[in-house]
């Protein structure tokens, strides 16, 4: 495999990334406990103010929580759906082997299990449908001949832990603010909900126990869900040659620095996909494509860089070109990190692949994809990323500059 970057070094930028990652955690857990006080004596005071007024009422308002931001943040002017949120049928969640233990919770806001470390989740109905607001004002500008698909993916705490240890901490249901997020987006935007396609694989290595992310087969799974939505036959994995990083200790790691994770590290698996064709990135600071050899750096190594196998980590843009077209299908993947393990299943399915990381790129995607032909358009979030003011609106500007 060739690595020829011109000076493009993963690790040393995968370190960096990883301790600004790690200190933005740390500021949003602060921002979510300062917000959460905060309501909860808006909560009191609202409630003494109705039993004060109304003696005899039941009805009772509650005020949500929100990870950034305020209710009162303006959302991007867009069309919503009118529709009252109703949980579709959902799958039970394969129960989650309890061995009986308590878990603990981490100076750092990280809650520890079973040697598995779980990040807390806090969103709110408000922020859900922010995130609606913007993707529904997304498709309103990219246009009627842009396919646009919506997918959030939920995060190891929804699926990793025993509904006991989860009713103790109060982390919040990823169901049901999902749900809410794809009930406010506009009708024409394709959703992807894959809660139930992962709940029923819950049992499964879809995660990491170190670090934020899912794993391959948890992205694949996912890829599937997608397959449905947009129309065509997934590969089946079983196909695929496989390989595997032992001695991965990840962003959770980083933020703790507890032993019991370093002792108990993840192996990270990747595929290969078959075919015929070319892979390029973008560096950060630049705005030419530099072809890589392979789809994923092979060469990533153990410790803590080792997600950046996936898609040669996280690069303001990604483009993936088969040199003899089959279906004349073209995709722009706008994602985060979560996308990078996901994204190289759909090769088999395009003939042109597309990933734009919003945090760092700095074009127009409507311009993009009208230069490049390109007629679909998948936003994937991260149900962290999706709760998010900050992220959401670094998205936004990709579509408004």
């Amino acid at each position: 495999m060739s690595e020829n970057k011109n000076s493009y070094n993963p690790e040393r930028r995968g370190e960096n990334r990883r301790r600004e990652q790690a200190k933005r955690r740390k500021r949003n857990r602060i921002i979510m406990i300062v917000s959460a006080v905060a309501l909860l004596a808006l909560l009191i005071w609202a409630i003494s103010a109705i039993f004060g007024s109304c003696a005899n009422s039941v009805n009772i308002p509650v005020a949500n929580s929100s990870v950034t931001g305020s209710a009162a943040t303006t959302a991007p002017t867009a069309q919503l759906a009118t529709q009252a949120p109703t949980l579709p049928p959902t799958a039970a969640v394969s129960a989650i082997a309890d061995n009986g233990e308590d878990g603990v919770m981490t100076d750092s806001g990280v809650y520890l299990w079973d040697n598995k470390a779980f990040e807390m989740f806090y969103g709110s109905d408000d922020m859900a449908k922010y995130y609606a607001s913007a993707m529904t004002s997304y498709k309103n500008t990219l246009g009627s001949g842009i396919t646009v698909y919506d997918m959030i993916a939920p995060s190891h705490v929804e699926f990793g832990l025993p509904n006991r240890l989860k009713d103790e901490i109060g982390t919040v249901s990823q169901r049901d603010i999902t749900t809410t997020a794809y009930n406010a987006l506009k009708a024409d935007i394709k959703k992807v909900d894959i809660y139930d396609t992962l709940a029923a694989h819950a049992n499964e290595y879809l995660y990491f126990n170190t670090d934020h992310h899912w794993t391959g087969l948890g992205a694949y799974y996912a890829y599937t869900k997608f397959a449905e939505v947009a129309g065509f036959t997934p590969t089946d994995i079983n196909t695929l040659t496989s390989h595997t990083i032992n001695d991965f200790v990840g962003s959770l790691y980083t933020a703790t620095e507890e032993e019991v994770l370093q002792q108990n590290p993840d192996i990270v698996v990747y595929y290969d996909i078959p075919g015929d064709y070319t892979t390029q990135i973008m560096n950060d600071g630049s705005d030419e494509l530099v072809e890589v050899g392979d789809l994923n750096y092979g060469a990533a190594g153990s410790g803590g860089n080792s997600y950046g196998v996936y898609l040669w980590g996280d690069n303001p843009l990604t483009v993936i070109k088969h040199t003899t077209p089959a279906n004349n299908r073209k995709i722009l993947v706008v994602k985060e990190s979560y996308g990078n393990a996901f994204v190289p299943f759909l090769v088999n399915n395009y003939d042109e692949v597309h990933a734009i990381d919003f945090r760092y790129y700095s074009g127009n995607i409507k311009d993009y994809c009208t230069q490049n032909g390109i007629t679909e358009v998948l936003f994937l979030n991260g149900v962290m990323s999706a709760s998010n003011s900050y992220q959401v609106d670094s998205t936004t500007a990709l579509i408004q500059n």
